[in-house]
């Protein structure tokens, strides 16, 4: 399940290029995943596993950065919760204009595309590669940051019986 944070890039958040300084990206996942479990905990997630004696290190952390952001820009941090562990959790962080999915709906005039998330963007970019070009599947969890396959697993749809049986034709099984 995503939970989406909206934020507003701040003038601080830049540098003096007039570009977002990209450690802030990270300020961001800590934003996402503080809003994420929010209702569950008694306020501001830290701050409440501090209080209980805990902590949640980052153990590892990457960013991929494809658009530059600027003051002003309104985005929306998108926090998904890709495995739980007994005593750790994975977390995915999507962070996007968040015109982006507004202007998709006005040009294509499919109002649809106003509700797209993020997750549905990478089950579907895995399910065109797995499914559809017959990526190897090593290659799509490379590309695509999922570092198992159980990680990439919850973005593909279970094959219906005649996918299944067509699949077997072709292999003349």
């Amino acid at each position: 399940m995503a939970h989406t944070s909206a934020l507003t890039i701040d003038w601080g958040d830049t540098d003096a290029g007039g570009l977002i300084y990209f450690p802030r990206f990270f300020h961001f996942a800590v934003v996402g995943l503080n809003d994420y479990f929010a209702p569950a905990m008694d306020g501001h997630l830290m701050e409440s596993l501090r209080r209980d004696g805990h902590v949640l290190p980052a153990v590892d952390a990457s960013g991929s950065f494809e658009s530059p952001l600027r003051a002003g820009d309104r985005v929306e941090v998108e926090t998904t919760v890709t495995r739980l562990g007994e005593a750790s959790l994975t977390t995915a962080f999507d962070v996007r204009r968040a015109e982006t999915a507004e202007r998709a709906a006005d040009e294509t005039g499919d109002d649809d595309f106003r509700y797209v998330s993020s997750h549905d963007l990478r089950r579907r970019f895995a399910q065109r590669l797995l499914v559809d070009k017959q990526v190897n599947p090593r290659v799509v969890m490379q590309v695509g940051g999922w570092d198992s396959f159980a990680a990439i697993e919850p973005y593909l749809n279970a094959p219906t019986e005649d996918v299944v049986d067509e699949a077997f034709r072709e292999l003349s099984l």
